[in-house]
């Protein structure tokens, strides 16, 4: 979370720290990523950003958590417009990922997430899945996306391939990225992905 100083400063100010370490975590691997590169980019000293995050991780948290959030909203809307099978949900959130980060050249900063993850010891399903699916509670229950019924494994294993799976989505919009794949190639290489998971845990 940001220092109290952070949210005294003017919306120009915060979102050209924010932008600048956007750009930092989008364009180098996370462990490149200093205060030092940070300030240098936003034009500030290093004890104003101290004035600002106590320190690295706790400013990648909060420029992720803005993401998640943004996810959230929009897998709200997917299950309002009454989606009840769950990897046409993924599908759907994914191309919405697509639109709002491959095309900025963002999609990395997930992939540098998913890096910062691991090297603390956290799992990606704690750190990314469940505080997602903790906004949007009330509606997953109401729309009986999780009906484990359907399913061969138990919750605990679901929530195994649901990890492992978004992992792999990562990776293909990454090099879907790198490789200058359309939107088209790229949606087909996420389809052929999640139906070989799909197949994987179906009854």
């Amino acid at each position: 979370m940001p220092n109290e100083l952070f949210n005294k400063i003017s919306n120009e100010k915060q979102d050209n720290f924010i932008n600048a370490a956007i750009s930092e975590f989008t364009s180098k691997s996370i462990e490149d990523v200093s205060i030092l590169s940070i300030s240098k980019v936003a034009g500030i000293s290093r004890g104003t950003f101290y004035n600002y995050f106590d320190d690295i991780d706790s400013l990648f948290k909060y420029v992720f958590n803005t993401v998640k959030v943004e996810r959230a909203k929009h897998a709200k809307i997917i299950l309002e417009e009454g989606e009840t099978n769950f990897f046409e949900f993924v599908k759907k959130l994914l191309l919405y990922d697509y639109d709002s980060y491959m095309e900025l050249g963002r999609y990395s900063l997930f992939s540098n997430y998913i890096r910062f993850v691991r090297l603390n010891l956290k799992s990606v399903k704690e750190e990314i899945i469940d505080p997602i699916f903790m906004m949007i509670d009330q509606d997953i229950k109401k729309s009986g996306l999780l009906n484990f019924e359907k399913y061969k494994v138990n919750q605990s294993e679901f929530f195994e391939v649901v990890e492992m799976l978004m992992i792999v989505l990562v990776d293909i919009l990454i090099h879907s990225q790198q490789k200058g794949r359309n939107k088209e190639e790229t949606k087909g290489k996420i389809n052929f992905a999640i139906s070989i998971f799909e197949y994987g845990v179906i009854k």
